[in-house]
């Protein structure tokens, strides 16, 4: 009875904790959700050896960097970055086929609830998106900046209704609201690069994807001609390959953070742009104890982000800001252990092949994509739906027979990690 009852809750528990408002006091309970998704009974020697070691390296490598960083920094960011690194761990979860895509249905129904109230605070329907004001305010109840979330959460809504046994109309249709609606362009971009990969399978879909596809491109055109350039105006290159020159310049002046990075929440991971002076604060966060933007990030991204004081609004495009995953991860983590994220995330991508089939290669591409528009290692919320959609289950895919053998400790909850039985181990504007 208590396995049946936990099996019932958990999908709406962790559906419910991700969807909270953003304040300072929510961020715990959307790490709590990701922790949830864990079966720690299961967790392996190789997952285990995989995070003590990684925790490890990051401890030795902020060690070694002296003062000028921030304690308190390097514990948000791998706060922020736990879900990730169990992903990419293998960690199992105690979600069943049912259960994963029964989460993703909540969190569309649940975002896009809070999305349209808001809506009509705005006066929706008299007053529409793209016309009368921008559809970045489709953010759910996240605020400023909500809309990239409500888009990754209807692409994995779109996923799991494509790999369910029992797919919803109206559950797809949601989700493809959610995933268009706020124009998160780079966001758009990378699903439908993404889902691009199964035109070949699926004619049709890229005919429908044309259509359903139609505002939001010619919108993000318009958006295009409007992008701020000031900062590209200012430094002559365009803001992502800054964000490359300025590991370039860490590199070549600092040589020992080419092994050990600048650590992590020092550069321009999500602790650093909250504890930065040149920034607003992020999402209510107060001032913590300790946290502080370090040395290396007025160093090397002070100039670059200064502009933000002559120009409200300079930053305010994903496109416009100087870093993205990939460079935050090469200043912070190193070369060294970059390019261990790498391979770890190509391979988990890999393993999940056998259970996802060619979605597993779609979820890459978006993520890759995803990196390299902005700061998404660190996100809470990718780090979750990630997890989540290792429970997924291709329509009319079984487990294999090995799996039988954890049904005595949660019968029908074994199949959340099928995927690994036989191997060897291994988240303002929205454009």
């Amino acid at each position: 009875m208590i396995t049946w009852r936990y099996r019932l809750l958990l999908p709406a528990l962790v559906a419910v904790l991700l969807t909270l408002p953003r304040s300072a006091a929510t961020y715990p309970l959307y790490l709590l959700a990701s922790l949830l998704l864990v079966d720690l009974g299961r967790l392996r020697r190789a997952t285990l050896m995989v995070l003590v070691g990684g925790l490890v390296w990051f401890a030795l490598a902020f060690y070694l960097q002296g003062p000028g960083v921030s304690v308190t920094a390097l514990g948000l960011e791998v706060a922020l970055v736990l879900p990730t690194l169990l992903f990419l761990a293998g960690a199992p979860v105690r979600l069943t086929a049912a259960q994963a895509t029964q989460v993703v249905r909540l969190l569309n129904v649940l975002v896009a609830g809070f999305s349209f109230y808001h809506l009509l605070t705005l006066g929706f329907p008299l007053r529409l998106p793209y016309r009368d004001y921008l559809p970045d305010e489709y953010f759910g109840a996240y605020g400023v900046g909500g809309a990239q979330l409500v888009t990754l959460i209807g692409f994995f809504g779109l996923v799991a209704e494509q790999l369910s046994d029992r797919p919803g109309r109206g559950a797809r249709l949601l989700a493809l609201i959610n995933f268009l609606l706020p124009s998160y362009i780079v966001g758009i971009v990378a699903g439908v690069a993404g889902l691009s990969l199964l035109v070949r399978r699926r004619p049709l879909l890229l005919a429908a994807g044309v259509l359903v596809i139609a505002l939001p491109l010619a919108y993000a055109l318009l958006r295009l001609d409007l992008v701020n350039t000031t900062l590209a105006s200012e430094f002559g290159a365009h803001p992502k390959r800054l964000a490359f020159d300025t590991v370039l310049a860490l590199y070549r002046e600092q040589p020992a953070t080419l092994l050990r990075g600048a650590g992590l929440g020092q550069f321009s991971s999500v602790p650093a742009l909250w504890g930065s002076a040149l920034l607003p604060s992020g999402h209510g966060v107060p001032p913590l104890p300790g946290l502080f933007a370090s040395d290396y990030h007025y160093d090397y991204l002070g100039a670059l982000l200064a502009v933000n004081e002559q120009d409200a609004f300079a930053l305010s495009s994903s496109l416009n800001k100087p870093y993205n995953s990939y460079s935050t991860l090469l200043a912070e983590w190193g070369l060294v252990a970059t390019l261990g994220f790498l391979v770890l995330l190509g391979r988990r991508f890999y393993q999940l092949r056998a259970r996802l089939g060619p979605y597993s290669a779609v979820l890459f591409v978006t993520v890759m994509i995803l990196y390299g528009g902005e700061l998404w290692h660190d996100d809470l919320w990718l780090g979750f739906l990630l997890l989540g959609a290792t429970g997924f289950r291709r329509a009319g895919h079984s487990p294999p027979a090995a799996t039988a053998r954890f049904a005595p400790v949660a019968p029908g909850l074994a199949g959340g990690s099928a995927d690994r039985i036989g191997q060897k181990p291994p988240g303002g504007s929205t454009l």
